[in-house]
C-alpha cells in the first residue's frame, strides 16, 4: 500500500507553498500540482485526499471539474475557491456531484489543519499506516477495503470484479449500509455521516440520487440495497469482518 498523500492542485504558487508548509508541519506527506493535467500525469494510485481549486472561469461546472481529475479514482475531493468567486447555489451543485467538501481559498492554515483532521476521522482515513481491514457482506459478494477505498464483487464461479467509478460519497454510503448489520439506515443519518457539517444545506433527495447511482454501478448486486419507504435504506446482508 502506498503512502497516504495530500494532493494540492492550484495555479496559485503562493497558496501551494503555504498549504504545503502547513500540512508538512503536521508530519503529513504532501504533493503539489499547478493544474489537474499535472496531477493526472503524476498520480499513480495510493491513498490520500485531494484538495483542488475550482477554476475561476464561466465554463467551470461540477461535470468539467470532475472530468478534469480523470485519474483521481476514489480519492476524496475537497474543492476550494476564492471568496466571492462562487455562490452558495454553485457550492451545493459541486457538493452534490463533484466534491466531498468545500472550503474558502483564504482559510487560515490552522483552521485548515483542524478541518482536515476532522475530515479524516469522518471518512475513516489515516495518514499513518493503515491496517488491511476488509468488510464483506454475509453472502461474501461485496468486499470493501476501506484503507484502499476499493470495492469488489465476488460471485461464485466468477473472478472478483472491482467496481470502478464509485464517488467517495457512494463508497461511504455503501460502507455504512453494510455496517448497519441488516438494520435500516435513515436518510438523515446518511446525510449526517456522509455530508457532515453540510448536511443541513443538502436536499434529502440528493441521497436518493446517490443510492440510484450506487445501485447501477454495483450491477445485479445493487438490488440488495432495499428502499424502506418512510424510513431509509438497508443492505439485505449482515456484516462479516474478514479475519
Amino acid at each position: 500500500m502506498g503512502k497516504f498523500v495530500f494532493w494540492i492542485i492550484s495555479p496559485d504558487a503562493a497558496l501551494r507553498k503555504t498549504w504545503r508548509k502547513a500540512l508538512k508541519a503536521e508530519g503529513w506527506a504532501v504533493k503539489v500540482c499547478a493544474s489537474p493535467r499535472e496531477f493526472n500525469s503524476r498520480y499513480n494510485g495510493g491513498n490520500g485526499v485531494l484538495l483542488a481549486e475550482i477554476p475561476d472561469n464561466a465554463g467551470s461546472t461540477p461535470e468539467t471539474f470532475s472530468a478534469s481529475l480523470a485519474h483521481k479514482k476514489n480519492l476524496p475531493v475537497i474543492a476550494f475557491a476564492a471568496a466571492g468567486k462562487i455562490n452558495p447555489r454553485q457550492i451545493t451543485r459541486f457538493l452534490d456531484s463533484a466534491a466531498d467538501d468545500f472550503i474558502i481559498k483564504d482559510i487560515d492554515a490552522r483552521i485548515l489543519k483542524s478541518k482536515l483532521n476532522t475530515y479524516l476521522a469522518r471518512f475513516s482515513l489515516s495518514p499513518g499506516k493503515c491496517e488491511d481491514a476488509v468488510l464483506r457482506s454475509k453472502d461474501g459478494r461485496v468486499h470493501i477495503n476501506n484503507p484502499n477505498r476499493t470495492v469488489k464483487i465476488c460471485l461464485p464461479a466468477n473472478r472478483p470484479r472491482e467496481i470502478d467509478g464509485l464517488t467517495p460519497k457512494e463508497f461511504k454510503i455503501l460502507t455504512l449500509l453494510i455496517m448497519s448489520d441488516g438494520k435500516t439506515v435513515s436518510r438523515e443519518l446518511l446525510l449526517e455521516q456522509v455530508w457532515g457539517e453540510k448536511a443541513d444545506t443538502v436536499n434529502p433527495e440528493t441521497v436518493d440520487r446517490h443510492i440510484g447511482s450506487l445501485r447501477k454501478k454495483l450491477g445485479p448486486t445493487g438490488k440488495q440495497i432495499l428502499t424502506i419507504y418512510g424510513s431509509g435504506y438497508l443492505f439485505e446482508q449482515n456484516l462479516v469482518r474478514s479475519k
